[in-house]
């Protein structure tokens, strides 16, 4: 008996198990009027991506990017980007707020106005309570977001980027991050392929400018791998260490208070030589001592990159104890005035 319900549950197994080994890839997809990322000739059972769409397109769902993902060799979630119609259809819901001056219709003219409130508790980014949309040729316009004052809305579209986000929201929590991603042969600002943001303060951090790249301009193919021994010596990289990953490839990573940039894994080629190194760059902000003369400190303080930290201040100058709040935001330093307990949990300094 006990033969037979292995055998028949080793049935059920063996071609699922199969199925598993055996999944088939998927190639490229083809996009019009868009990009996607990442880039790569195949993509094995189970990949996504991310895609953007060209102005005056964008893709079926919500929101101005989409993801798609690699099912078994077909993609689910097709990559497209369609056309704007010069009429619109009934206007967006919008978390945390209602339209309040139109009746309900399946299809609105063009230069149709309608109204958004926030509700209790809630404003735009600009601080108000209502705001108008209009139907124009590629939609409309662009609805309110309707938020708590720390919390911020989507991040823009940046052009030539696309967010590396696996699901689309309409809000973030206070120091939450999306990655920008520049499509294939453009760099940001830094020469960097990507770029964090942050929501700090109900705002988001500058994304970033994705320009044409030289660098990047024709894919060259690299020669083959060989063992790391072949080419002597690892190569330095200041503040950063080299990891043996497998035979033939080197891992970096960066000591504290500096973030990798550039390819995480370095090769042996079959030239002899290696592949791009990265490089480890700053990732934080330099609080002086005695650069404040209300803080106590008794040394320079560190401060990663969009973390923040509690001072002391000087007690002599008030009734009860009171702190400095100091964030570094994008490397750049920001020192609170000196506040009580209960100014800072109520998020007034």
């Amino acid at each position: 008996m006990e033969m037979g319900v292995l055998g028949f549950v080793l049935l059920l197994l063996v071609p699922a198990l199969v199925h598993a080994q055996t999944s088939t890839p998927c190639s490229a997809p083809r996009i019009d009027a868009g990009f996607f990322l990442p880039l790569q000739e195949s993509y094995s059972h189970g990949t996504k991506i991310n895609y953007a769409c060209d102005d005056g397109y964008k893709p079926p769902g919500k929101g101005w990017w989409g993801t798609s993902v690699c099912i078994d060799g077909e993609w689910f979630g097709i990559p497209i980007c369609v056309e704007s119609l010069p009429v619109c259809s009934e206007p967006p819901k919008r978390l945390n707020a209602i339209v309040i001056n139109q009746r309900y219709q399946e299809v609105f003219s063009l230069d149709t106005q309608v109204e958004y409130q926030c509700k209790d508790g809630y404003t735009t980014e600009q601080g108000a309570t209502n705001k108008s949309v209009f139907c124009r040729a590629g939609g409309w316009t662009e609805g309110p977001t309707c938020k708590r004052p720390s919390a911020c809305g989507r991040p823009p579209k940046i052009p030539n980027a696309v967010i590396l986000q696996n699901q689309h929201q309409e809000l973030f929590d206070e120091y939450s991050k999306a990655v920008y991603y520049c499509k294939d042969g453009f760099l940001t600002e830094d020469e960097e392929r990507m770029k964090i943001v942050r929501c700090i303060f109900g705002n988001w951090t500058a994304g970033p400018t994705c320009t044409p790249s030289t660098r990047l301009g024709t894919r060259v193919t690299e020669p083959s791998s060989i063992p790391i021994v072949k080419c002597g010596s690892h190569p330095v990289v200041r503040n950063g260490e080299p990891l043996v990953y497998r035979s033939d490839q080197l891992k970096y990573t960066c000591t504290r208070y500096y973030k990798l940039v550039g390819p995480e894994i370095v090769r042996c080629r079959s030239d002899l030589t290696w592949s791009e190194l990265p490089r480890c760059k700053e990732n934080y902000c330099l609080l002086r001592n005695g650069a404040y003369e209300e803080l106590i400190l008794t040394r320079d303080e560190y401060i990663l990159n969009n973390e923040q930290k509690e001072f002391d201040c000087l007690s002599d100058k008030y009734w009860y104890y009171n702190y400095s709040v100091v964030r570094c935001i994008d490397q750049k330093l920001h020192v609170s005035r000196c506040c009580n307990r209960a100014q800072i949990n109520l998020r007034m300094c």
